[in-house]
């Protein structure tokens, strides 16, 4: 067989697992099949075994589309791959007024308060219960917070009246308020018991009625009217005069006037009749 040098041999590229090599084992020549070829145990490879980076900052992956083999990865890539903006990691906390951490320490039923512009400490709440001030006079109130309106101190000025009173008026209800429909003109009367709207007895007419007296029937509230006074009882109507015989009040005749009583009369202990300088009393 010819000897023909290995560096005379044509190289392959693209060896196939079937492939033979020839080689010496201890002086013996023998072949090995490309496939047969000793495989790297896990781990033995160190760094220094692998090819050099390229440059400064980058990292090993693949940004190619689909498997194959490793490449390097610049930062502008890896950014693109993580979704991330450029120094969006370069995060520094804004500081003073307005952005202040919660301070630490504190304790239970501490609460903040303000300090500074910006600044908050924790202190002590020194007044938890709140303590409801009692009012007095037409309204009195408990801690509770109750009111109640005290009997018998309200006020004229406190009432809610339609119009401003006179001297003299009382208050009746208005038709138009709630409750009190069909009561205008009455007023409030109660029984002990129960109050009830009441017609007011008004006085008839005054007119034409100078010196006559009230008089009533003593039945409807529309029963009274004005009567005229028996001063003279010397009229066609009448033909006697009926008085007293007994005088049991102090009586004194008016200054001008004379006084004619029939008798006999009688003038109890202690009374007295006054008879005006001038004037006669004629007893018949």
């Amino acid at each position: 067989m010819a000897t023909i040098k290995v560096s005379a041999l044509s190289e392959t590229t693209s060896p196939n697992s079937t492939d033979e090599l020839l080689v010496n084992q201890n002086g013996t020549s023998k072949k090995l099949q490309v496939g047969n070829l000793p495989v790297p145990p896990d781990d033995s490879i160190t760094y220094a075994k692998i090819q050099n980076v390229s440059a400064t900052d980058r990292i090993l992956g693949r940004d190619t589309a689909g498997a194959g083999d490793v490449e390097e990865i610049t930062p502008a890539n890896l950014r693109t791959m993580i979704n991330v903006e450029d120094g969006s990691n370069n995060f520094s906390h804004a500081t003073g007024a307005g952005n202040n951490h919660i301070p630490t320490a504190g304790a239970i039923g501490q609460f903040l308060k303000y300090d500074s512009s910006g600044t908050a400490v924790w202190a002590a709440d020194n007044n938890t219960v709140y303590v409801h001030p009692n009012h007095s006079g037409e309204v009195t109130s408990t801690a509770d917070g109750a009111t109640v309106i005290a009997g018998n101190v309200v006020d004229e000025a406190n009432l809610k009246v339609s119009n401003a009173p006179t001297n003299g008026q009382f208050l009746s209800a208005q038709s138009a308020a709630t409750g009190q429909t069909g009561n205008s003109g009455k007023y409030l009367g109660t029984d002990g018991t129960s109050a009830t709207w009441t017609p007011v007895d008004a006085l008839p007419s005054q007119t034409g009625n100078s010196g006559k007296y009230l008089t009533t029937d003593g039945g409807s509230p529309t029963g009274a009217s004005w009567a005229t006074l028996d001063t003279d009882a010397n009229s066609t109507t009448k033909g006697l005069y009926e008085m007293a015989n007994t005088i049991s009040s102090n009586y004194s005749i008016t200054s001008g006037n004379n006084a004619l009583t029939a008798g006999p009369i009688t003038i109890n202990t202690g009374i007295s009749v006054t008879i005006p300088t001038g004037s006669t009393w004629v007893i018949a």
